[in-house]
């Protein structure tokens, strides 16, 4: 009988020259298959790996581009209000100001590209329940001053209102055979 040497490739194992593998057979024979010496790597991404996460980014870019530009336009509508508002106060305080509005009357005019602006002016009635005296007239004549601008570019028709009571002058009571004096609110003369 003859000696062999028992080597690292007797028990399944490679050494470094060796190119083939033992791959079993049925019983207990065993078969030696060629393998090339080159091994593909398994590390990389696949071509559908990396079409599948395009199209997930992409996804995803598309809705935060769509919350963007969402917010963008509230945004844009603030500044449209918050530019009413101001336009519609400093209108009003223009109206409030002139003195030689003393009566009733209608203005109106363009301030810019967005806006336009209305104002209707009218005597205020007092209501009947009020705690005034009657006997005497009311010492002020008051005035119903509305203020309304008006969005051009709005296909709703957005409009922004002040509504305010601007005082005009004081009424004088005529005493019998003597000259106006101003009455006081609160029934005793001055």
């Amino acid at each position: 009988m003859r000696q062999t040497k028992v080597s690292a490739d007797n028990y399944g194992m490679r050494g470094p020259r060796d190119t083939t593998t033992r791959r079993k057979c049925g019983g207990s024979s065993y078969a030696r298959a060629s393998v090339s010496p080159r091994r593909y790597d398994t590390r990389g991404f696949t071509l559908l790996e990396i079409v599948v996460a395009l199209a997930i980014v992409s996804i995803g870019v598309t809705l935060a581009l769509q919350l963007f530009s969402g917010a963008l336009k509230n945004v844009r509508k603030m500044d449209l209000a918050a530019q009413a508002m101001n336009h519609a106060e400093n209108i009003m305080n223009e109206i409030l100001s002139d003195e030689n509005i003393k009566g009733a009357r209608a203005m109106h005019d363009d301030i810019d590209d967005n806006f336009r602006w209305e104002a209707v002016i009218q005597e205020f009635e007092i209501p009947e329940q009020s705690k005034w005296n009657s006997q005497q007239p009311f010492p002020m004549k008051l005035l119903n001053v509305r203020v309304d601008v008006i969005y051009r570019n709005d296909k709703n028709g957005k409009v922004y209102r002040l509504s305010c009571l601007k005082p005009v002058g004081l009424r004088q009571a005529q005493k019998p055979g003597g000259i106006g004096v101003p009455v006081n609110p609160f029934g005793n003369a001055p």
